[in-house]
């Protein structure tokens, strides 16, 4: 990085660092008292030509004090980030007693959100999802 009389030789780098990519984890969790919710199943949407649809884990269910359910749900791979991201999902659960089929489009992550640890695996850093239903 010197020339010949001791110099600084100035260079020019370009250095790339590729996507961060993370698992998502959704976490539903019902707006009023009473769990309308069930079964529910996330799943991706999009249909370009070459996209691979991304798989989710089943849902695990946590029980909050008073009873109430919350629904945790990871994809099964790490996710890249992207300026826009290819990623589609909805969730289908269903709804109140009849169990009518209830479908609303999924927020994406961002890498500027609400990243954490996984305490499970420290080594794991995912991105968390509240989604309110």
């Amino acid at each position: 990085l010197f020339d010949d009389d001791g110099g600084l030789v100035s260079q020019v780098y370009n250095i790339r660092f590729g996507a961060r990519s993370v698992r998502w984890q959704y976490v539903l969790i019902e707006n009023g008292n009473d769990q309308m919710h069930r079964e529910p199943e996330i799943y991706d949407t999009n249909r370009a030509e070459g996209y691979v649809p991304m798989s989710f884990e089943e849902p695990e269910t946590v029980a909050l004090d008073g009873g109430k359910e919350v629904f945790h749900i990871w994809t099964m791979e790490p996710i890249a980030f992207k300026e826009k991201q290819l990623e589609k999902f909805k969730l289908k659960t269903k709804r109140g007693k009849s169990g009518v089929e209830w479908i609303v489009q999924l927020p994406c992550a961002s890498a500027l959100g609400n990243l954490k640890v996984n305490l499970l695996d420290k080594s794991e850093v995912y991105s968390e999802l509240i989604v309110y239903l």
